[in-house]
């Protein structure tokens, strides 16, 4: 071709090699490069639907390994790449001594100037290999919560509950709530009057929540019968009822609502009233002709 004939004078040999098998070399190593990815991820995907559909794997198991093979399909293509850049450097006749020494000097280079990028790969490191959340997990970190979309050795996507995809870098991760894993528990609390019959009120609550469980409807999510029962606070509004179930990973909250709904039903059948705050009004003595006057005398309560 034009390369070759170009190469054949010694006045024409150096401008063929800069201005056309440079650049005829970068661009075959860059298509190359990406079709490999391109196939590997394929063959990675085709790799998780076969796994998914075995029925020996369970979900944690499943949700598992989309998450490493996520981080995988990164790692490869980062070292695709540098095999690539490698490869092209060695082929445009540099030693290969060289571009490792001035790789490593990179390398050095850029830990020093992106030292949160070096924390941000080691922390995502330890979170994979300590399986702290992975893929699909409902988690807390900090005042950020949410479904985990994507996790790779740098950041993590986390999706909120008002729909925003908030990326964190790793390094930020320092304490974790992982609401997915083994199993869940709502916490149930309500408030009744303060001259309610208390005994009467259990019984209604404990009756409520024992046709919950027993609901076949709601049997496969609700665990165990409830752990705590009782009164849990006197306060000047009412009687604090608390409860706790045992639900499956990420239930509780279907539970919880379930719950509230079915104890409205029955409160507003019992007549039991639910807990209001109770307001006390101070009002001056009226026979006392000048208040202005008699300023040490004590108020008299009256109860609202």
């Amino acid at each position: 071709g034009i390369a070759y004939s170009l190469s054949l004078f010694p006045q024409t040999r150096q401008f063929s090699r800069n201005v056309v098998t440079i650049p005829i070399v970068i661009l075959l190593t860059w298509f190359c490069t990406g079709l490999v990815n391109r196939v590997t991820d394929i063959i990675t995907d085709r790799f998780i639907q076969s796994r998914e559909q075995e029925q020996s794997l369970t979900e944690a198991n499943l949700q598992r390994i989309a998450t490493i093979a996520n981080v995988v399909k990164g790692l490869k293509m980062v070292l695709l790449y540098a095999i690539a850049i490698l490869w092209a450097l060695q082929w445009l006749s540099l030693a290969p001594g060289a571009v490792l020494t001035l790789g490593a000097l990179v390398a050095l280079a850029i830990s020093f100037a992106a030292q949160s990028l070096v924390k941000d790969l080691v922390n995502g490191f330890l979170i994979l290999l300590e399986d702290q959340f992975r893929i699909g997990d409902n988690i807390r970190v900090g005042d950020v919560s949410g479904m985990v979309e994507n996790l790779n050795l740098r950041v993590t996507q986390i999706r909120s509950d008002e729909g925003g995809l908030i990326t964190l870098p790793n390094s930020l991760i320092a304490k974790v709530e992982n609401r997915s894993r083994t199993w869940a528990r709502t916490d149930f609390q309500i408030e009744v009057a303060y001259d309610t019959d208390i005994d009467r009120a259990l019984a209604v609550v404990r009756e409520t929540v024992e046709q919950l469980m027993q609901d076949p409807e709601w049997q496969s999510i609700i665990l165990d019968t409830q752990e705590v029962f009782g009164i849990e606070q006197l306060s000047h509004s009412g009687i604090v009822i608390r409860n706790w179930i045992k639900t499956a990973p990420l239930k509780q909250w279907m539970v919880g609502r379930e719950l509230r709904r079915r104890l409205k039903i029955a409160l507003d059948q019992n007549n039991i009233q639910i807990g209001t705050p109770r307001h006390i009004w101070m009002d001056k003595d009226s026979s006392k002709p000048n208040p202005l006057e008699h300023s040490s005398t004590q108020p008299s309560p009256i109860d609202m």
